[in-house]
């Protein structure tokens, strides 16, 4: 074995005992922003309604709807006379094709939702506004905003979405506090992973992610994202140290990473690539309007 293979084996073992000491419980540094706002959820999965149910939905003093069946499974009644409102949603179907291959379709569904002001027996308790845990970092919005990606704030969900190529965080007011982090460091640390996503669009760096969650291409584009916010929450004075809970984040590749140590490695490079470009970015746009003044 060859002094340089040694040098990554050692280190790649080191990260991997970091995932295991740390990584049994990684803890979402979010709450479900669906009872926090007033978009239109679900009484029964608490979820915020989606695409254009939000717009069919709006409109209502109070955010809650369900099915008929669904209130009554809840022991409540739609009151008689109510005019439901119609909703839509796209439900994957799988069948054989004519050579008995699966095909797998997506077929669009109909529902009819009541508004809880149209049944008795349930009571809407209102939620109790919350404190904004997450400190303002300008330094780190200003550098955010000059890499010119779209960030959006419309569901409790943090994600990159490589098909419209924008990226979507939780409000910030959502963030808590965990054992390994601040409000703060979790809200900035999931907004650098997500941007780290968004520079492997095909007009940037071109990264492949993967077709589904756990394959290999998957995996190596989510410890490109979780170093790349690693590196760049050190860079932009968010935390300097590796916390545990980017180790608890990718733990779920560990047995790649003790089969293979140029897999951190390789990962580390291209992160190290995708931070350049939103440096290059970010940067640009300082020095442009440096000499414009």
């Amino acid at each position: 074995m060859s002094k340089q293979t040694e040098t990554m084996t050692a280190i790649a073992n080191k990260i991997a005992d970091l995932m295991e000491t740390n990584g049994t419980d990684w803890v979402k540094p979010w709450v479900s922003g669906a009872a926090l706002s007033s978009l239109p959820i679900n009484a029964v999965s608490n979820k915020t309604y989606r695409g254009i149910n939000l717009l069919l939905l709006a409109g209502r003093s109070t955010p809650v709807w369900a099915t008929y069946k669904q209130w009554a499974d809840k022991g409540a009644q739609v009151l008689k006379g109510s005019k439901g409102t119609g909703i839509v949603f796209w439900q994957p179907v799988k069948r054989k094709d004519a050579k008995g291959n699966d095909e797998s379709f997506m077929i669009l569904r109909n529902y009819t939702v009541f508004n809880a002001d149209q049944v008795e027996g349930y009571e809407y308790v209102a939620p109790t506004p919350i404190d904004c845990k997450v400190q303002t970092l300008p330094h780190v919005d200003e550098w955010v905003l000059n890499t010119g990606a779209d960030v959006r704030t419309g569901e409790a969900q943090a994600y990159y979405n490589p098909r419209q190529d924008f990226v979507n965080m939780p409000a910030r007011e959502l963030f808590i506090d965990t054992d390994t982090s601040t409000a703060t460091e979790s809200y900035y640390s999931t907004l650098l992973h997500e941007l780290t996503h968004w520079t492997g669009n095909p007009e940037r760096l071109d990264r492949v992610k993967g077709k589904q969650f756990g394959d290999d291409a998957y995996a190596f584009e989510e410890l490109i994202a979780e170093l790349g916010a690693t590196f760049l929450c050190a860079q932009l004075g968010i935390s300097n140290d590796v916390r545990p809970d980017h180790a608890q984040y990718i733990k779920s590749w560990i047995k790649k990473l003790r089969s293979d140590p140029k897999f951190l490695f390789q990962a580390a490079s291209k992160a190290q690539k995708a931070i350049d470009l939103l440096n290059d970015y970010s940067y640009e746009v300082e020095e442009v309007a440096e000499v414009a003044a």
